[in-house]
């Protein structure tokens, strides 16, 4: 069942909201992590909020407003996400809650907008297939890391078919450190499918230390892909 990690501040009604939100979730085959049921008694509630978002949650929903922006805790579990974005594929989905300036490490990423009270159904029904979606992207990181070497190559296939690209940082990072060449041709060549430039950028770094002629070939391969000349 996928895990939802709902960041919020309890000022102005927003953890009445989130409330209404998990509930909501529940209530289409969502499991929700919120702090006032998963942070207990004699728990040190910085830690628990990291082990919450790094080990327990395949997404990370942060809800916007004026408020959740000067939340201290809100910062530390934005910040725990975005690393952990990079490092393990969790993924991240902005809830924009009241008007605010967006910050700029969440730009990038597409918001549901719950500002409309009168329509949460509708944005609850528009956030569901987003975290769907990004439920699987985590799925597929997680195999890529931890699976064995066909599962993690199958893994890196339907990630590039997927052509998100932020998968891009995970996709390189594996590419540089996965064990076995069958799996690094197909990182390649996923890193090739998503393509741009930081994907290119990647490909070159690892051709530069690549030893194996069949994983050269994959970033050659790769290469082409996302429409750069190659030497072969």
């Amino acid at each position: 069942m996928t895990k939802c990690f709902i960041s919020h501040t309890w000022h102005e009604g927003e953890h009445d909201f989130a409330i209404r939100l998990a509930d909501a979730l529940r209530a289409n085959g969502v499991d929700v992590w919120l702090d006032e049921e998963q942070i207990h008694g004699g728990q040190l509630v910085e830690q628990r909020m990291r082990t919450g978002v790094i080990h327990e949650c395949d997404v990370f929903l942060f809800v916007l407003s004026p408020a959740s922006l000067k939340s201290q805790p809100c910062t530390i579990e934005r910040e725990e996400a975005l690393k952990y974005r990079v490092e393990t594929g969790l993924q991240i989905i902005p809830i924009l809650l009241k008007n605010c300036q967006i910050p700029q490490n969440l730009q990038d990423l597409l918001y549901v907008d719950f500002r409309n009270e009168g329509r949460f159904d509708e944005s609850v029904g528009q956030l569901l297939p987003s975290i769907e979606a990004a439920s699987r992207i985590r799925s597929l990181v997680v195999q890529l890391i931890d699976g064995d070497a066909d599962s993690r190559a199958e893994a890196a296939q339907h990630l590039g078919n997927l052509r998100n690209p932020f998968t891009l940082p995970i996709l390189a990072r594996r590419l540089s450190k996965d064990s076995d060449p069958t799996v690094r041709y197909w990182l390649a060549f996923a890193l090739g499918q998503i393509g741009g430039e930081e994907a290119i950028m990647a490909l070159k770094e690892a051709k530069k230390r690549e030893p194996h002629p069949f994983v050269l070939l994959g970033i050659e391969d790769g290469l082409r892909e996302a429409g750069h000349p190659t030497t072969l």
